[in-house]
């Protein structure tokens, strides 16, 4: 009897899992705030140093046609190996599935 009942079980969860299908990719704010941290970093001269505040402090915007904009700042030593904060302003957006693409990053 418990043999039966435990087949039924298992027969029910998985007929019920089976309609659970991964949902369309939705990116999110702290999911664009961490890829504009890699853009950012790929422009900076020492990215080993860069220091980013949490995605929690940026200001990150979902706007038109997809866009994610971040304002923040990355504290980072440069060329001179001395420690300078810069804001910069980065725009984002998916450009298929899981991938991201640069839109424009403003340094400032």
């Amino acid at each position: 009897m418990k043999k039966y009942l435990l087949i039924a079980t298992l027969l029910a969860a998985f007929i019920g899992l089976g309609g659970c299908e991964p949902g369309p990719y939705k990116p999110d704010r702290t999911e664009a705030c961490l890829i504009c941290q890699k853009f950012v970093e790929k422009a900076l001269k020492a990215p080993a140093s860069a220091d980013h505040p949490g995605c929690l402090e940026a200001d990150v915007k979902h706007g038109v046609e997809g866009i994610w904009r971040v304002e923040t700042y990355v504290d980072a030593e440069n060329a001179f190996g001395a420690t300078l904060r810069t804001r910069y302003v980065c725009d984002v957006k998916v450009t298929r599935a899981d991938k991201w693409a640069l839109v424009d990053l403003q340094v400032r």
